[in-house]
């Protein structure tokens, strides 16, 4: 099933416009190259070009933070909403657990 997938993924990638959100198909095809198979890996050859210079559409592209602009205290936490309690107000005091 994987071989076959691997054999048609371009189809979609080439029917993806160019402001169309394709991040599972992005997946798909990082997964599906990571996989260790003789097998997809000839199945992707034959259009792996395609499938390369699709890879990144115009919306992919916009969704890529512009490191030319500053940003106030730009961190890869932050960036997938990870905050630290502190940042949030609040004292968290882990000494004495209260149990209920």
């Amino acid at each position: 099933m994987r071989a076959i997938t691997a054999a048609c993924l371009h189809e979609p990638f080439r029917l993806a416009g160019p402001i169309e959100d394709i991040k599972k198909l992005q997946m798909a095809l990082m997964e599906l190259m990571e996989e260790d198979s003789k097998d997809i890996m000839l199945a992707l050859v034959p259009n792996i070009k395609e499938l390369i210079v699709r890879f990144c559409n115009e919306y992919a592209i916009c969704q890529v933070p512009d490191p030319t602009t500053p940003k106030a205290e730009s961190t890869l936490a932050s960036t997938f909403g990870l905050m630290h309690a502190n940042t949030l107000g609040s004292k968290m005091d882990f000494s004495s657990p209260q149990r209920k």
